[in-house]
């Protein structure tokens, strides 16, 4: 009851007192946070204010598209990182060795009264060893496609080339390979596939095989499932390279000293003239209205605005108090 004794007694006041804050607030809103830079200027146009000197030392900043093609060059030079699982091989070794068995046992066992009349048991013999040399021979075509590497093209998203360098991670050593030695998927499976062609070729004539049925036993292998991407592209590892090489890389090229003459009256501005008055624009907003000096920015337009209003109420309450019994 107090309270709303107090604020009907002194509405007036407070409505002043509000109205006076309101004012401030209203004024401070609408003036501006940032500074600006006071001269117009078009490049191929004449510079049409007084000669322009350097009122600090600024650098002067590349345009967008010197930064652009400055990074790709950069970049240019970035060797992506892919991780080496060493465990690929082992299980594909085992896997192939376990299928390629099972599948040998069964074709032998097929038709076992059929086959033994069919063939004999030197012949036999020699489908036998023609199998083990035939395994032997796949299973070292593993080892080096593995040795040099298989990735999946879904991994990568950059382009490389067969020029291209990258590094791979073994053990924790990362170390340089050539992008084109490196077999992607598909390559590795086409590549198995032309050299069991080549060693079933062979198998005709080390072991003096004509049966098709044998002959088609080893075409029918599928390849395919023994071979598995053993190199992940390491994003992070990357991204991390990718940023040290930009590290050194400077937005600015050159410095004006203060007190150089930028630009005379009359002259016309050229491709350098623009894009030093850009970087002197830049330069003097930045340090007008940079955001780490926004809040004292706004702190001294509302001290200033506070003053100047105190300042008119002052005036009035002591020359002209007959306006302000009035309000």
């Amino acid at each position: 009851m107090e309270l709303f004794s107090f604020i009907k007694d002194k509405h007036k006041n407070i409505f002043n007192i509000g109205l006076f804050f309101l004012t401030i607030l209203v004024i401070v809103y609408l003036l501006p946070r940032e500074g600006k830079f006071k001269y117009e200027f078009q490049k191929g146009k004449p510079w049409m204010d007084e000669t322009l000197i350097a009122p600090f030392d600024f650098p002067v900043y590349k345009t967008s598209k010197q930064i652009s093609a400055e990074k790709d060059s950069i970049l240019k030079n970035l060797k992506p990182y892919f991780k080496q699982d060493s465990t690929v091989l082992k299980k594909q070794l085992n896997y192939f060795r376990k299928s390629y068995n099972e599948k040998v046992e069964a074709f032998f066992n097929k038709d076992t009264i059929s086959n033994q009349l069919r063939y004999t048991k030197s012949e036999q013999q020699r489908f036998r060893k023609a199998t083990e040399y035939f395994y032997a021979e796949m299973r070292q075509l593993l080892k080096k496609i593995y040795k040099r590497g298989i990735v999946q093209n879904s991994e990568v998203d950059m382009k490389l080339t067969s020029d291209s360098k990258v590094f791979i991670i073994v053990d924790n050593v990362a170390q340089q390979y050539s992008y084109k030695k490196i077999y992607k998927q598909k390559e590795a499976y086409k590549y198995l596939i032309n050299k069991s062609e080549e060693n079933i070729t062979k198998i005709k004539d080390k072991f003096r095989i004509s049966s098709g049925e044998i002959l088609d036993f080893f075409k029918d292998l599928e390849f395919y499932d023994y071979i598995k991407p053993n190199l992940s592209y390491d994003r992070e590892k990357t991204e991390s390279y990718k940023q040290e090489l930009l590290s050194d890389f400077s937005l600015t090229e050159g410095m004006v000293q203060a007190g150089e003459r930028i630009v005379s009256k009359g002259e016309v501005v050229d491709t350098e003239t623009y894009r030093i008055l850009n970087s002197l624009k830049k330069e003097y907003e930045g340090r007008l209205g940079g955001e780490d000096r926004s809040d004292l920015i706004l702190l001294g337009q509302f001290i200033f605005v506070f003053a100047a209003i105190f300042v008119l109420y002052l005036f009035l309450y002591h020359f002209r108090n007959e306006i302000l019994q009035n309000v």
